[in-house]
């Protein structure tokens, strides 16, 4: 008696496996990368030399109260990671421009998937070791700047020290978003960078100039101080966040469209 004929299994393709493996080999390439390692030992010499230097002067009687040194130094941070973060961000597409059709092409994933691959990775790199970095700021000042040691109370809160953590990494999603838009519809990585710096510095003059009442940088550095005093009001910070969010989000979809449209 002749055995039943095998019955074939469908193959079921998961659309969403090229992407994972873009997002997942880009994570690895991200943190092995020198200019990554080279920004993390940045922040963290700056942070602990600086740390280190403002207790012993605060042991010497000279002590500024802790939410401006916290003020100082996380925006020292932001501002000086801006030169590093820009390369890493702009060269997620534009380093491979050479070999970024045979990627398409070999991996069976869609320039949309390849872009938002690219732009998730960097995002969450960036953003998660800013994070990181600046939440140990403010636990070193917890630990460290105690009333016993400096003479005075500490006066950054816990919320505020959550807010303030919130509105420098909104303003990195808007550079890194706009920095991955830029090297993806520019021919190399520097024209990118030199695109991307021109942008940055034509934002900056244009938000300069916007009313009080709207989210600006000059209201979040000014007032950032204040903010991890704990003395803001929730929709402030509320409304400088989605502000940002939808540039970054506005920034990612310029991208997107114009990748999905150029040659590679």
């Amino acid at each position: 008696m002749d055995a039943p004929a095998a019955t074939a299994v469908p193959f079921r393709f998961n659309r969403l496996l090229p992407y994972w493996a873009v997002l997942q080999t880009d994570l690895g390439q991200t943190v092995r990368s020198w200019v990554y390692r080279l920004w993390v030992l940045m922040m963290g010499l700056a942070a602990l030399g600086y740390v280190l230097y403002k207790l012993g002067a605060a042991k010497a009687g000279a002590f500024k109260t802790t939410a401006v040194q916290t003020d100082d130094l996380l925006r020292a941070l932001a501002v000086g990671s801006l030169s590093l973060i820009s390369l890493i961000a702009v060269s997620s597409i534009s380093s491979e421009r050479g070999t970024v059709a045979d990627s398409i092409l070999s991996r069976g994933i869609s320039r949309h998937q390849y872009f938002l691959a690219k732009w998730h990775a960097r995002m969450i790199v960036i953003l998660t070791t800013f994070v990181s970095v600046a939440t140990g700021v403010l636990l070193a000042y917890h630990l460290l700047f105690t009333e016993s040691a400096t003479g005075s109370s500490a006066n950054v809160t816990f919320w505020g020290g959550v807010a303030a953590i919130m509105l420098l990494t909104a303003v990195l999603a808007v550079v890194v978003s706009w920095g991955v838009t830029i090297g993806a519809l520019s021919n190399g990585t520097i024209i990118g960078i030199t695109l991307f710096w021109i942008a940055i510095f034509s934002a900056m003059l244009i938000i300069s100039q916007l009313p009080d009442e709207y989210p600006n940088l000059r209201w979040m550095t000014d007032g950032l101080r204040n903010v991890l005093r704990g003395t803001y009001a929730a929709a402030d910070v509320t409304q400088f966040v989605v502000a940002s969010a939808v540039l970054a989000s506005i920034g990612a979809l310029i991208g997107l469209i114009g990748f999905a449209r150029r040659d590679v």
